[in-house]
């Protein structure tokens, strides 16, 4: 089957079909685009043409597509517990701690979570490995719903931990400053990830740039952390970092291991 011969529609589809796994094509999204009902030879031939056209980079054994056919979208995460469980709200106390640092006084207030990666290992019989995995699918879940936050507007300022606006924790002072910017997360996510692998060689050290990169999506320049808008979260680069991390985008990824950047998170020099 030529690319000539494949229907425009049929393109379009595949592209938005692969906005949630990044634009890149993979052993795992041909599996995906598989299981949804693509047929591999058009699939192909799309990839194929893309590659043709320029509009599309073969990085290694991945091809990533370009920005001008494929925006990158939040991925689809599934969690085997919600962050509304009774299990979890158990492990979620509610928190008033204040403490100074630098002259100025920090409160965090409200539902932080405790020892929650203990409790999927626990439900996992023990396996670490598998026990992280659903971690990282619980907090990337939580954080793109909304319900868990991992949130400061000062850089300096560490949270608590991830804070839970779920059921009775949500009426808290600080949900009027965090409810506001999680529209950014999945406006700004693809941009993100396109910048970070602009700035990353893979087989290399991770960008150090992320937290630069989240902040200037934001509106700030370079390091300037000033009276940000209270909206502002400095820690944004972490949330994405954990989104990435549960949508199978790090190589190596354990229990034990960090696992290591791979397309669209990162790119092979010329």
């Amino acid at each position: 089957m030529s690319a000539v011969s494949t229907p425009v529609f049929a393109d379009q589809q595949t592209f938005d079909f692969l906005a949630r796994h990044g634009c890149t094509v993979s052993e795992e999204s041909k599996d995906a685009l598989a299981n949804a009902g693509f047929l591999e030879p058009y699939t192909n031939a799309i990839i194929a043409d893309a590659l043709s056209r320029g509009v599309a980079k073969q990085e290694g054994a991945y091809v990533v597509l370009d920005a001008s056919i494929c925006t990158i979208e939040l991925p689809d995460i599934q969690t085997t517990l919600a962050v509304g469980n009774p299990e979890i709200r158990a492990i979620a106390p509610y928190i008033r701690d204040e403490y100074e640092y630098a002259g100025e006084t920090t409160v965090n207030e409200g539902c932080f979570l405790t020892d929650a990666v203990d409790v999927f290992t626990d439900r996992a019989s023990g396996d670490l490995d598998r026990g992280t995995a659903d971690y990282l699918d619980f907090l990337a879940a939580g954080i793109i719903s909304g319900e868990l936050r991992f949130f400061s507007p000062n850089p300096l300022a560490t949270p608590l931990g991830f804070q839970s606006f779920a059921g009775d924790c949500a009426d808290v002072p600080n949900m009027p400053i965090v409810t506001p910017s999680h529209d950014f997360i999945a406006s700004h996510f693809g941009q993100y990830v396109r910048a970070i692998g602009e700035t990353s060689e893979c087989d290399g050290p991770a960008s150090g740039s992320a937290l630069s990169i989240a902040a200037e999506l934001q509106g700030l320049s370079g390091d300037r952390f000033e009276d940000p808008d209270p909206t502002f979260n400095a820690w944004l680069f972490f949330e994405y970092e954990l989104i990435t991390m549960a949508a199978g985008w790090h190589e190596g990824l354990s229990g034990s291991e960090r696992g290591a950047p791979r397309p669209p998170l990162c790119h092979y020099p010329n």
